[in-house]
């Protein structure tokens, strides 16, 4: 069980590492939002420091935590992992490249952590990752209010 726990977390890591590696690529090749691309990708590297230092005390650390669906999250990398690379052969729409972005946001492991740190806790490692997390919430929010504004896509 240990064992899986640990791998839990270092996908979960890969994951919002992985994330950061997009919203990098956004804001270079999106450049009108690119203070916007630059803060989420600095967002997405904060919670991967968040979670890699949740993953060093994994043995501590509240099931209700852990997001338990190691196939999907190496879905969910194997999919950022192949866009990325399609993206820098042939680089998308804002339209495509925005919304899959806000999907990615709302996918099970970024919706469970946004639950996580979102929900009213009294655990102590809760209320901690909370203020680990306090100003890096709500991307897909965000980035729906970025597709809804006038000419950005």
């Amino acid at each position: 069980m240990e064992d899986k726990k640990r791998e839990l977390f270092n996908l979960a890591v890969k994951l919002e590492t992985n994330i950061c590696r997009l919203y990098i690529f956004y804001r270079d090749h999106f450049t009108e939002e690119g203070s916007f691309w630059a803060k989420m990708a600095e967002e997405e590297s904060h919670h991967a420091s968040i979670v890699e230092l949740a993953g060093e005390y994994y043995d501590k650390f509240p099931q209700e935590l852990i997001y338990s669906n190691a196939e999907n999250l190496k879905k969910v990398n194997r999919d950022i992992e192949e866009k990325i690379k399609k993206y820098a052969e042939k680089p998308p729409s804002r339209r495509e490249a925005y919304e899959y972005a806000y999907n990615l946001e709302n996918s099970a492991y970024e919706f469970h952590f946004q639950n996580v740190v979102s929900k009213k806790s009294e655990s102590r490692e809760i209320k901690r990752l909370k203020e680990l997390n306090k100003d890096d919430r709500d991307h897909a929010e965000r980035i729906k209010k970025l597709l809804e504004r006038p000419g950005t896509v």
